[in-house]
């Protein structure tokens, strides 16, 4: 994988997003995980890598589950129970990004840049989280400029 593509995809999100996905936090989860579920160390940084490549939208949930069980070689329940317990230990605004992120890139048409416009960061949620898309506030509360 070339650093120009993780650039580009690295584009696609918030700042804080990249930090998240950067910071120690992935490689500490993944270690514990692994070492629970009697990973060698071959496996642990395929582990590792599955779930930042999941974070930069190489692929979705389903696919991690199926990245981990061939490319760890863990059977598929092992895989699966990785997977849960990875996605539960993320930050739902992180998943919500991701997912939002995966499936603009996938369902855009193959001809076109895979770079959302206009990128708003909306105010917290009531539980403090913030959620990052290409839809303004004003859009989303249905406040238009009606001055025309």
């Amino acid at each position: 994988m070339t650093s120009d593509l993780l650039t580009t995809r690295e584009n696609l999100f918030d700042p804080a997003y990249i930090d998240f996905v950067n910071s120690d936090f992935i490689s500490e989860l993944t270690n514990r995980l692994g070492r629970k579920a009697d990973l060698n160390t071959t496996q642990l940084p395929i582990l590792e890598n599955a779930v930042i490549l999941f974070l930069y939208c190489f692929f979705n949930q389903d696919n991690l589950e199926d990245f981990i069980h061939t490319e760890c070689k863990v059977p598929q329940t092992t895989a699966k129970e990785l997977t849960t317990v990875i996605l539960l230990a993320l930050p739902d605004e992180l998943k919500l990004s991701q997912s939002i992120t995966f499936n603009y890139l996938n369902n855009e048409p193959k001809n076109k840049p895979a770079t959302p416009t206009n990128t708003t960061t909306q105010p917290p949620t009531p539980d403090g989280s913030v959620v990052h898309t290409n839809i303004s506030q004003d859009d989303l509360l249905g406040k238009r400029d009606n001055s025309a």
